[in-house]
């Protein structure tokens, strides 16, 4: 069965919306989560039923076979006093910042791995001795770590287990993907962020001398905060934690924290950890449509190759005798050897078209701008674009990228707007398909 594209993102989104919901007995984060990351925040009606029936799905199915209980036991949370959002405010900025030193260690380490002289089935052999040995110093590193989590959510994690899950669950974490080993970074991000807030609580509390300890709240909230930091889904990530704990005061403190902790990460990392991934592969998913479909176009599939240029030494007359033959109003000049030496438009010389005395002196190359804006065959029409808003020219002379002056086309404004309608049709049919 042939699926368009568009189906398939919705599929997946579906099956990433039923997981969340029957995993984390949260059907709203689960919808959310869905609409940020996996269809890149493009909401529509279309796309967001289906992802609601399917969290809705994943939701009552897993009710019914291991009950209505979460997967972690939260114990209850009781907001007091507003001066706490200072601490979740510094919270927030904290894990922000060591969210983004995961990413650059996750990046750090697959550079590592692929530079490596070792064959696809050898690095992740390599990557399993390494977290092994890591796992026989530190067991807590393995597995999901959801039973860490559920830990350091009761305050039952000692400061010597949090201090080791913060350092060693991000390296495992690192080499496990790095190295090619299928998995995500959800499940780490929640362990990481819970371990986290366990530790931040114990500094709070002695700080405040409180004698209610406060590990378990901050760890609630850190869970959220490093998932939202990671993967740039702060919404998921409020909600997620709201329908955990089912408690609404926890909604403020995540709020601040989920927040400034995603903003302190973007600014450093430049974005999440999935879109920089893809970034490094030429893709930027955070591209709005329509750039995407410029970047899809290249300039060899839409020049004109067959060329009007202008000799340099041409005299005012002779241009302005021929201008009514052609159906450009702008022309690249060259010399004798055929190569680009600048370019001419009728702006340029119209305040001379009744200078009949210095029509036969005057020869476009004292005339033209010498500093010409080229584009090569492979390059995208949004780099064209981008070309354009720096100089609104008519035509763009194409130069072949092995010999700078030597033109191969010329690009118009009329048949890059005709490329890109052509495109956008094509897409939309496809869409409808």
């Amino acid at each position: 069965m042939r699926v368009s594209r568009n189906y398939t993102r919705v599929f997946v989104a579906c099956g990433v919306s039923g997981a969340i919901a029957a995993t984390f007995n949260a059907p709203i984060a689960a919808v959310l989560f869905a609409e940020e990351i996996a269809l890149i925040r493009n909401f529509k009606i279309g796309s967001f039923l289906p992802i609601v029936i399917a969290s809705a799905v994943g939701t009552i199915t897993s009710r019914a076979l291991r009950g209505n209980s979460p997967l972690f036991t939260v114990p209850p949370y009781q907001f007091t006093n507003y001066l706490e959002l200072v601490f979740y405010a510094v919270f927030g900025l904290l894990i922000g910042v060591l969210s983004f030193l995961f990413i650059k260690l996750f990046y750090r380490v697959n550079d590592i791995f692929s530079n490596l002289n070792l064959s696809q089935r050898q690095k992740p052999i390599l990557g399993g001795i390494l977290v092994g040995v890591i796992a026989l110093i530190f067991p807590y590193i393995l597995g999901n770590g959801y039973e860490h989590a559920d830990l350091a959510l009761k305050g039952e994690l000692s400061v010597l287990i949090i201090l080791g899950l913060i350092i060693l669950k991000p390296l495992a974490t690192a080499i496990t993907l790095g190295s090619g080993w299928p998995g995500g970074v959800f499940a780490p991000s929640i362990l990481i962020g819970a371990s986290l807030g366990s530790g931040f609580g114990l500094v709070v509390g002695y700080l405040l001398s409180s004698a209610t300890p406060l590990g378990s709240a901050y760890s609630t909230v850190g869970m959220g905060t490093f998932l939202a930091a990671v993967t740039q889904a702060p919404l998921t990530s409020i909600f997620l934690i709201f329908e955990m704990t089912a408690n609404y005061q926890v909604v403020i403190p995540i709020m601040i924290s989920s927040v400034l902790a995603s903003a302190v990460s973007r600014f450093l990392a430049g974005g999440s950890l999935e879109s920089i991934e893809l970034k490094r592969m030429g893709i930027d998913i955070e591209e709005g449509h329509e750039r995407q479909l410029l970047r899809s176009i290249r300039v060899e599939d839409v020049m004109i190759h067959d060329i009007e240029t202008i000799p340099e030494n041409t005299t005012l007359r002779s241009v302005i005798e021929d201008i009514p033959n052609s159906r450009h109003t702008t022309f690249p000049i060259v010399d004798d050897m055929g190569l680009l030496t600048g370019i001419i438009s009728i702006q340029d010389f119209r305040e001379w078209i009744f200078e009949e005395s210095l029509k036969d002196i005057v020869v476009v190359k004292e005339l033209a701008t010498m500093n010409v804006i080229t584009v090569t065959p492979d390059d995208t029409l949004d780099v064209v674009l981008d070309k354009w808003g720096k100089k609104p020219v008519e035509i763009l002379p194409v130069i072949d990228s092995s010999y700078p002056r030597k033109m191969v086309g010329i690009l118009s404004r009329r048949d890059v707007i005709g490329a890109y309608n052509k495109a956008l049709s094509e897409k939309f049919l496809e869409e409808k398909d």
